[in-house]
């Protein structure tokens, strides 16, 4: 979006836990091109041929974030792993909303 709305463009990262029997849970911290972060949940569905389903929950942030909540969705596809541990990918289908602090909805 512009003006008050999200930036265009975050970089996520995912410090997360996948139990190889189909749950995936972790924390995701998204920064703008200023800086500034936004805090969310992540859980997901048991990984599939087409990637994995994904649904986050935002918990706060800082800076014009502070405050922010709301929910989102996404489908994972993966692009690449290396070192067993580090995963690359992409996500597809993002939707959701997010609410200012002091928003009853």
């Amino acid at each position: 979006t512009s003006g008050a709305g999200l930036s265009r463009g975050f970089r996520g990262e995912v410090i997360g836990s996948d139990d190889a029997a189909g749950f995936v849970a972790g924390r995701v911290v998204w920064t703008d091109e200023k800086g500034d972060h936004v805090f969310s949940t992540l859980t997901g569905d048991r990984l599939a041929e087409t990637g994995r389903g994904m649904r986050g929950t935002i918990t706060g942030g800082t800076g014009r974030y502070a405050g922010l909540t709301g929910q989102y969705e996404f489908h994972w596809q993966y692009l690449i792993t290396a070192d067993g541990s580090l995963i690359s990918g992409r996500a597809v289908d993002l939707r959701g909303q997010a609410l200012p602090a002091g928003n009853p909805r």
